[in-house]
């Protein structure tokens, strides 16, 4: 009898603690809920409640292990003037365009490292049908290596390249074109698109990444010619670049929206000189797509706890109940069996 009660009550007390750990880790995750509460915890990270920057750093913070905001050694011209185009907080402006953030990015994986400068394209003003402004679909950068006056004249037969490729009926291409930019299922939204004929309903933040090559002849002021490359910018130390628009014509090709160049440019994380990528300063810690890192337990805890201790309330009542009703069941059972009566002997 005492056994028995001692077992019922152990099941009692084990019951909602049981049922409360198994609750609390399907709310983590561990057990079925990983799925939905990992969905859940994505569509809180990437969310266009933030700033289009806020979101563009989010990004970038979640998928990287270490990256530079607002590339220290990028400079920007004005295509027209060749002068220096003032940066706001790290950031170009091109009035009534759009903007333009750079990244220098180092991505980790189990066998390796990639490193890899990113532009940033949001604020984009599409314009109308009639009298289109920016279509982030037709935009292309062009890269050459070095900077300097040779480097323009290359950059310049590059573009001439690139005018003659988007002339005709098929155009093609290799210089880098964007691409959303996405960080896995979930787009950056570009909070600040001016676009009145809808042309772009989801407005996303678009990314140039420059890592094509293509070749272009290069003709000096004496006649000879050269052939060159377009250059990715990680195979150089220095690059002059031009991020242009497709526009159409034949007659007028491309718009060159800006010329800028790179100058330092890291390639490395082993070398013992400047093209080590930590050699950066103001680098930031990613998350390299770590969830648990990214937050995703502070995250998780309030669903985990409300969850809990309604499990634990539900299950103690419960538990409870079933103690209660076994004991008094256990007491009528006594009352009910028969009274054994001794014999006393005369």
């Amino acid at each position: 009898m005492r056994v028995r009660k001692i077992i019922i009550l152990l099941i009692s007390i084990l019951f909602p603690l049981i049922v409360t750990t198994f609750i609390a880790f399907y709310s983590y995750g561990a057990v079925g809920g990983w799925v939905r509460n990992e969905n859940r915890f994505y569509e809180h990270y990437f969310n266009n409640r933030y700033s289009t920057e806020e979101q563009i750093e989010r990004s970038v913070r979640f998928s990287s292990a270490k990256y530079q905001k607002n590339v220290t050694n990028v400079t920007f011209r004005d295509p027209d003037t060749n002068g220096l185009l003032e940066l706001n907080n790290g950031t170009l402006n091109l009035a009534n365009a759009f903007s333009i953030e750079s990244y220098a990015i180092l991505n980790e994986t189990d066998t390796n490292f990639t490193i890899q400068y990113t532009f940033f394209i949001y604020d984009i003003a599409y314009g109308t049908t009639e009298d289109p402004i920016v279509k982030p679909g037709e935009l292309y950068l062009v890269s050459v290596k070095g900077v300097g006056d040779e480097a323009d004249l290359h950059l310049r037969s590059a573009l001439d390249t690139l005018k003659d490729s988007l002339k005709g009926d098929n155009p093609s291409t290799g210089a880098a074109t964007p691409a959303v930019s996405r960080s896995g299922s979930f787009p950056i939204f570009d909070n600040n698109a001016n676009d009145p004929e809808k042309a772009d309903d989801a407005h996303y933040v678009y990314t140039i990444n420059p890592n094509n090559t293509y070749p272009f002849t290069h003709v000096d002021d004496l006649g000879n010619e050269k052939d060159i490359e377009s250059v990715p910018f990680l195979i150089t130390r220095e690059a002059t670049f031009a991020i242009v628009q497709k526009l159409g014509t034949d007659e007028d090709p491309i718009k060159v929206w800006t010329i800028g160049t790179l100058r330092n440019i890291k390639s490395s994380t082993t070398s013992n000189n400047d093209l080590n990528f930590n050699t950066l300063p103001n680098l930031n810690e990613g998350y390299k797509s770590d969830i648990k890192t990214a937050g995703y337990l502070k995250f998780v805890w309030p669903t985990l706890l409300w969850q809990s201790a309604i499990a634990f309330v539900i299950t103690s009542g419960l538990s409870y109940l079933f103690y209660h009703i076994w004991t008094i069941e256990e007491g009528e059972n006594q009352k009910l069996k028969p009274t054994t009566i001794k014999k006393v002997k005369k």
